[in-house]
C-alpha cells in the first residue's frame, strides 16, 4: 500500500487545497494499517508536507494524523520525530501562521508528550520564541499555550514552573497591541484561579 501512496501524496500535493485535503483526509483513514517502520522514513516526509501546508485544515488533519501514528508506535515517536517538526516551524518558519501551527498542534498533542520533556524542552522554547517574536498573533497565542500546557501539568506541586509560565503571560499584560494585552490577562486570571 505504501508503493501506492507516497508517489500519490507527492503528485498530489501540487494540486489545489481541496485536492490535498483530500489527500490528508483519506490518509488518516488509512494511516493505522501503514508499516510501522515505514513510518518514521518514508511517511515523515509526508507529514512534514502536510504540517507545513498554508491551508489551516489540512494542517489540522495532520495534527490527526500524527496522534494515530503515535498511538500505534513507540512512545518517544512524538519527542524524537515530530518535535523536531514542531521547533523548526516555530523557530526557524517566515510565515507566523506556521509559527502559530507549531504551538496550537503542540497543545493538541500534548497528552502524548512526557510531561518532564514538556516541562524542561517544549514550555522554555514556546516561552524563548514568545518573548522575541515580533507579531501580536504570535504572542497571544504563545500566551494561550503556555497557559494550556502549565494547566494539564498541574503544576501545583511546582510553583517554579508555574511562576515561570506566570511571568511569560504577565509580561504582555502591558503590550502596546491590545490584542495581546487582552489575551495575556485573561490566560493570567486563568492560570491564578487555579
Amino acid at each position: 500500500m505504501e508503493k501506492c501512496i507516497i508517489p500519490t501524496i507527492d503528485e498530489g500535493m501540487n494540486q489545489k487545497w481541496r485536492f490535498r485535503n483530500y489527500i490528508a483526509e483519506n490518509l488518516l483513514k488509512v494511516v493505522d494499517q501503514l508499516d510501522k517502520k515505514k513510518l518514521n522514513k518514508e511517511f515523515l516526509s509526508v507529514i512534514i508536507k502536510l504540517f507545513t501546508d498554508h491551508a489551516d485544515q489540512i494542517r489540522e488533519t495532520s495534527w490527526k494524523i500524527i496522534e494515530k501514528i503515535v498511538q500505534n508506535v513507540d512512545k518517544d515517536y512524538l519527542k524524537n520525530q515530530i518535535w523536531d517538526i514542531q521547533k523548526d516551524k516555530l523557530n526557524n518558519s517566515k510565515n507566523y501562521i506556521l509559527r502559530i501551527a507549531s504551538m496550537n498542534s503542540i497543545n493538541y498533542l500534548k497528552q502524548y508528550y512526557d510531561i518532564k520533556f514538556i516541562k524542561n524542552t517544549i514550555i522554555p522554547e514556546i516561552i524563548k520564541k514568545g518573548k522575541e517574536d515580533k507579531i501580536p498573533n504570535v504572542k497571544f497565542v504563545a500566551c494561550k499555550v503556555i497557559k494550556d500546557l502549565e494547566k494539564y501539568l498541574e503544576s501545583k506541586k511546582d510553583n517554579s514552573m508555574k511562576k515561570q509560565c506566570l511571568d511569560f503571560i504577565k509580561s504582555f499584560n502591558n503590550d502596546t497591541d491590545p490584542d495581546v494585552a487582552f489575551f495575556s490577562k485573561q490566560a493570567a486570571d486563568e492560570l491564578e484561579k487555579n
